[in-house]
């Protein structure tokens, strides 16, 4: 009784202190505007930290998760759609590429989406190989639905024209459509095709320790953000439940992984079910298709959002992750405006004087935090590594490389966010194609 009446005091007295500085941090939030803004300057240092953390721990848990797995159910019957448009080369590269497939195809559909030239098939193609050819361009998503209305499989696999498949054994992906019935599609890794230039090395980065691997982390999360249209699996009853492929959008993947979601399907990751697809070869390439992906971002928070809070909507988690990140991509910009326009205050009031603080506990803190952040970014990095699961002989490349990421994302892909998601957010767009690869005609 002694030990009960003296260890409770303390332990009320220490609940109500901690209970009180809660008070005080959460009621600094509502302190307009200088609390408020100060906690969301401390968000934004903040973020990329816990994020990271989040991705890493998730994605090495799911990882242990899919080892201890089995996957032994029914294998379902599929057909491969090819949509393209001025790419019968690439397409042909792509079908040929099934050949070692096992199980195989039902069927492997080209769709010829009103290309200038027709595409005409060798005659030592695949015999479940066919042209589907379409009087007029009408975009991605219409050629793809155009496929689907004339297939009889319950999965329908969707593979762009730069995609070369690197499995063969694609068992373990199909069971799980049979032994999760509530899987609306299925996605695979995307490994970078050659790589010869400092952009195309850069991008493998990017898939290494940023695409790939949140995948792998949101996956246990129980939602993605979206499946890679370039390399996807499709239960065919969720997509017409859903409403098919809409040909308003040149972003499909994006808009048909969140209507699935909304609907209460569940969208996985196969880790292991690979194929390599080739980069965007340069800059302005890669800065259209990067900002294409961010208006098809922002109009799926403009047309989903509402879907998040629905009842069997199994967004959730990648919606507060989608606003949580957009809040700090604006805020960002927000604080790189504020900084700019206070540094050319002092330079017209004052002049220019550079000046180098001394004060020691702002020092610490910054060396701290930088610190902090390189450590966690190690960390994500040999995760990624770890999660990728393969003898990659780029590694060593790609962890020379490493120091350039911070400036290959803010120059880059930060600018390329902010003009896309306005554009999505605030309009539609046609659907047609956008290429930003340019392929070289073969087998036409």
């Amino acid at each position: 009784m002694s030990f009960v009446s003296d260890f409770l005091p303390q332990l009320l007295d220490y609940g109500s202190q901690l209970l009180a500085v809660w008070h005080d941090e959460f009621t600094e939030y509502f302190r307009w505007p200088e609390g408020t803004l100060n906690q969301f300057w401390v968000y934004l240092d903040l973020f990329p930290i816990m994020a990271s953390l989040l991705w890493s721990l998730s994605a090495l848990y799911g990882l242990l998760l899919g080892r201890k797995k089995p996957y032994d159910g029914e294998l379902l019957q599929y057909t491969v759609v090819v949509p393209f448009f001025a790419e019968s080369g690439g397409a042909i590269r792509t079908a040929r590429s099934l050949e070692s497939v096992q199980p195989p195809p039902i069927e492997i559909i080209l769709v010829d989406d009103g290309s200038p030239l027709p595409c005409r098939l060798p005659p030592d193609m695949q015999p479940q190989v066919r042209v589907l050819r379409l009087p007029q361009n009408l975009g991605k998503a219409a050629a793809v639905q155009m496929a689907a209305d004339q297939i009889k499989t319950p999965i329908l696999v969707c593979l762009d024209a730069d995609v070369l498949v690197l499995s063969t054994d694609w068992s373990k992906m199909l069971s799980q459509f049979s032994t999760s019935p509530a899987l609306g599609a299925l996605t695979g890794a995307i490994r970078p095709g050659a790589c010869h230039r400092l952009i195309q090395f850069m991008q493998a980065l990017d898939y290494l320790i940023v695409i790939n691997f949140v995948k792998r982390a949101e996956v246990l999360w129980g939602a993605l953000m979206t499946v890679s249209g370039a390399w996807v699996a499709y239960r065919v009853e969720a997509v017409n439940e859903c409403g098919g492929w809409k040909s308003d959008s040149s972003t499909e993947d994006i808009d048909l992984s969140w209507r699935l979601q909304g609907a209460g399907w569940h969208i996985g990751f196969a880790g292991e079910w690979r194929a390599r697809v080739e980069m965007a070869p340069s800059w302005k390439s890669l800065w259209l298709q990067r900002n294409r992906w961010s208006a098809g971002l922002g109009r799926a928070l403009r047309d989903h959002f509402s879907k998040i809070w629905h009842t069997g909507s199994t967004l959730l988690p990648v919606g507060i992750m989608a606003v949580a990140t957009t809040s700090w991509l604006w805020g960002c910009l927000i604080r790189i405006l504020l900084v700019i326009i206070g540094w050319i205050s002092v330079l017209v009031t004052h002049g220019f004087k550079p000046h180098w603080t001394n004060e020691p506990g702002l020092i610490i803190r910054n060396w701290l935090f930088l610190s902090i952040y390189l450590g966690v970014f190690a960390l994500q990095i040999v995760c990624a590594m770890i999660s990728d699961g393969l003898r990659w002989r780029r590694y060593p490349i790609l962890l020379l490389l490493v120091p350039l990421y911070p400036f290959y994302f803010w120059l880059l892909l930060f600018t390329g966010y902010f003009s896309g998601f306005v554009k999505g957010f605030l309009r539609r767009d046609s659907g047609r194609w956008r290429r930003t690869i340019r392929s070289v005609e073969i087998g036409s």
